[in-house]
């Protein structure tokens, strides 16, 4: 039977680290084309490529990404640097038992020098805020309060379709909220004022801003409700300059900027994409754990990503 050995050439090692730079790159694909073990690859990475875990920095970003839909721990958890635009560390789940273990690994001095975190609206992050950042100030990233305004306002004109269900579906009303209702959730600025298309519903050729004007005036509290949503997004326009007296809510933390830029996870988003392009079983992994967060992950993605 032939045994593939393992792999003792100084120039080989060399030219299997350079292959497996690429983020889509894979333990296998280096071995088939080196004519060596897998496992014989994957001991050349962990012996030569050591990444050191970063200290936690004093404007931190924590989300999570979607990692595959067949594991039980389906979202890890991602903290990076908002100033640098860096990954400081990849923790295999955001459950809090998870999240609880890996920062009481972390000296309590390190956790008093952190500033600012920006978090989405999941709960168990502000409780971690609590408990292990108590000198820090908690910051709602905006885009999750749109996600969540415009949620709501959904949410709304839904009730008020549901009224005419029963005897009055085949209403223009009814219609018009079922169809057209993405429209009240643009910015009202995007919406087209000039650009004239024949709608069914109401039988003429009209814009985007004429049919939203009429879904609003069907209910005079989905009216509201959109001047809520529009007020806010009005708000996200504001400056250090023009935004005052603000109280210290963790949505209005948001408007908190630091060096001309306004506190958000926008820059988690690049890096998440990233790591959502990786095809993980392909690599014959399926969890993350498997993968070695603290080595794998680490090193493969994080020296690609950083």
């Amino acid at each position: 039977i032939y045994r593939k050995q393992k792999c003792d050439d100084t120039t080989t090692v060399i030219n299997i680290l350079n292959d497996l730079k690429p983020y889509t790159a894979t333990h296998s694909s280096a071995a088939k084309k080196y004519d060596v073990a897998v496992s014989t690859v994957i001991d050349i990475f962990d012996k030569y490529v050591q990444i050191p875990i970063k200290n936690l920095t004093k404007i931190l970003c924590w989300d999570e990404f979607y990692f595959n839909r067949h594991v039980k721990k389906k979202y890890p958890f991602m903290i990076m640097d908002f100033k640098k635009k860096y990954i400081i560390d990849i923790i295999e789940s955001r459950w809090k038992e998870d999240l609880y273990n890996y920062f009481f690994s972390i000296p309590l001095s390190e956790c008093n020098n952190v500033k600012y975190i920006i978090i989405n609206m999941y709960k168990n992050y502000e409780l971690l805020c609590n408990i292990f950042f108590k000198n820090t100030t908690i910051c709602i990233d905006p885009f999750h309060v749109m996600k969540k305004v415009n949620d709501s306002l959904n949410t709304f004109r839904k009730r008020i379709m549901r009224t005419y269900q029963n005897e009055k579906k085949d209403s223009r009303e009814y219609r018009l909220l079922k169809s057209c209702y993405c429209l009240i959730l643009k910015n009202k600025d995007d919406l087209k004022n000039d650009d004239y298309k024949y709608d069914h519903i109401l039988n003429a050729h009209v814009a985007e801003s004429y049919i939203t004007e009429r879904i609003l005036k069907i209910n005079p509290y989905l009216n509201e409700a959109y001047k809520i949503k529009e007020e806010y997004i009005s708000l996200n326009d504001e400056t250090p300059e023009t935004l005052k007296g603000r109280a210290e809510k963790e949505i209005l933390n948001s408007f908190i900027w630091i060096e001309g830029r306004r506190l958000s996870n926008g820059p988690m988003k690049e890096k998440t994409t990233i790591l959502k392009k990786l095809s993980v079983m392909q690599m014959g992994y399926k969890t993350l754990k498997e993968l070695e967060t603290n080595s794998y992950i680490r090193k493969t993605y994080m020296k690609n990503i950083l």
